[in-house]
């Protein structure tokens, strides 16, 4: 099941990446500095740095998948968080693509 929850979460970042980049083609603006600056060197370097940062990312909690951080909530929980973040953003991508 945990392999399963950290493969859609970067399924969800190659979707998010592919969304993000289709924006930027129609006019959009990146927020965030880093992958501003990235983007604007090459499409292709903007993807790879943002899901190797993902993929390290998840890595790191599928390792402390039952370490738990301020005795609250685990790795595994924060994945899962991860995913509800992503689908949250992807939907809104969607809204303003189909508002262009």
């Amino acid at each position: 099941m945990l392999l399963l929850i950290t493969l859609t979460a970067l399924l969800l970042c190659i979707i998010d990446s592919y969304n993000t980049l289709l924006l930027l083609d129609l006019g959009g603006v990146e927020i965030n500095p880093l992958m501003r600056e990235l983007v604007d060197r090459d499409a292709t370097l903007f993807f790879g740095v943002k899901y190797v940062i993902t993929a390290f990312c998840l890595m790191i909690l599928v390792v402390h998948k039952r370490f738990l951080l301020l005795k609250i909530v685990s790795g595994y929980h924060i994945i899962i968080a991860v995913i509800f973040g992503y689908t949250i953003l992807i939907g809104y991508q969607y809204r303003l693509l189909a508002l262009i």
